[in-house]
């Protein structure tokens, strides 16, 4: 059972409200049936998930960790989705009741990065921690999941990252003496990029761009704000600024970069142009 927690220095078990941070607003936490485009998915599994309004809450915190959310209340099911991700790393939380058993079967799985048991009784799971490499901790305080999560997000997003020296006009001549597939996925991606910065650009290449943005992080109230703010106050300029800045630009861009995927390249298309441009100063330029 995920939704609670025992206050620290007690035995008693409170509604996990009570320590809580305090409320986001309610909003739909769990995204739509749209592909994830970041590089992270949290999975929760617990049969008491949507039982009670602090259960809400505690998606909405999980949401601004880590976007994407998927929620389940069977194992096979959950196991099943885990199983279907391809180019995604899982952090999965999973309640007491469901661990015993699932544990086994999921932990090997190339797609699990790290698991939070989250439950009631502490000590008769602390077990898990020994018994399985991947798992972090057990958890009855939401607050200290919260917060090795964020650790784990943060340590995570290192890994796999799109140097910057791609976009970049002064790295074009490159010695390549072997074709392996990070040279392969280099030369690609500057081959791409080549193509992207002399396209001519219209008036709806930003909009297109916040479109995308504001329908993959839907209900996420921190993004939204951090979308806003991009909407309202970006300019060419400050492309390295944006690019380095811990929100969804850098997380969304880095994923599509990272994966190929061509059609979110290309609605970053306009920011590409400038950040190559800043990086470089080419010549090809872009007003608006």
């Amino acid at each position: 059972m995920g939704c609670i927690c025992a206050k620290k220095g007690s035995n008693v078990i409170h509604p996990i409200g009570v320590v809580s941070p305090p409320p986001l607003p309610i909003v739909a936490a769990e995204l739509h049936a749209g592909k994830n485009l970041e590089d992270f998915t949290v999975v929760w599994l617990d049969a008491n998930i949507d039982t009670s309004i602090d259960c809400q809450d505690t998606k909405n915190h999980l949401r601004q960790i880590v976007n994407y959310l998927k929620t389940f209340i069977d194992s096979s099911t959950c196991i099943n989705y885990i199983s279907s991700v391809h180019n995604e790393k899982i952090f999965l939380i999973i309640s007491g009741s469901f661990s015993e058993a699932v544990l086994p079967v999921i932990h090997y799985k190339s797609q699990i990065k790290f698991i939070y048991v989250f439950c009631q009784n502490k000590p008769k799971y602390e077990q898990w921690i020994k018994q399985y490499s991947k798992v972090r901790g057990v958890f009855d305080d939401k607050i200290d999941l919260f917060a090795q999560l964020k650790a784990d997000e943060k340590l995570c997003s290192k890994e796999g990252t799109i140097p910057a020296l791609v976009l970049s006009p002064n790295v074009k001549e490159q010695s390549i003496t072997d074709l392996n597939k990070d040279n392969i996925t280099f030369i690609w991606l500057q081959a791409l990029i080549e193509v992207l910065i002399r396209l001519p650009l219209s008036e709806s290449a930003k909009k297109d761009l916040i479109m995308e943005c504001r329908q993959q992080y839907s209900g996420n109230v921190n993004e939204q704000r951090n979308i806003d703010d991009f909407e309202k106050n970006y300019s060419a300029h400050e492309a390295i600024w944006w690019y380095t800045r811990d929100c969804f630009l850098y997380r969304l861009m880095n994923k599509a970069l990272r994966t190929q995927d061509i059609n979110i390249i290309f609605k970053f298309r306009f920011f590409i142009k400038d950040l190559y441009q800043q990086l470089g100063g080419c010549s090809v330029g872009y007003s608006g």
